[in-house]
């Protein structure tokens, strides 16, 4: 619809490649504008209509529709940053920047988390440990 295209594919030793490509010169003229708006207006749209479902979701205590919209926001945010890595044209591969991001998500939370481990009191322990608390 707007010349571009993404995938994944996994070679002969196992890697992960993901591919961005985007058409170039004369094949570019042939994309409809007026298409390509409503393309990247309804690519940008769909993941802020879910962020807020998942915010009435979240206030109103909705639960079990949280995992649902959660799945819904990680698949549209990855196809939005798929067709913004083929306009842009970076050779940046998304599995590394997904493993970038995974990592330093989890070294902030053990960075944050270790100073109250070291802290944290002992749990009491029973002087007898035979003894339940039965009537």
């Amino acid at each position: 619809m707007v010349g571009l295209r993404w995938w994944n594919y996994i070679d002969d030793d196992g890697k992960s490649h993901w591919v961005f490509e985007a058409r170039k010169g004369i094949q570019q003229n042939r994309v409809n504008p007026y298409e390509a708006q409503i393309f990247w207006m309804a690519l940008v749209l769909c993941p802020i209509l879910w962020v807020i479902l998942f915010l009435i979701g979240l206030f109103g205590l909705n639960f079990k529709w949280l995992l649902l919209v959660c799945i819904a926001i990680v698949l549209n945010g990855a196809n939005l940053y798929g067709y913004i890595q083929c306009k842009i044209g970076h050779g940046q591969k998304l599995s590394t920047s997904l493993t970038n991001m995974s990592t330093d998500f989890f070294r902030r939370q053990v960075i944050q988390n270790v100073p109250s481990m070291m802290t944290r009191p002992s749990p009491p322990t029973s002087n007898m440990p035979g003894q339940t608390n039965v009537i």
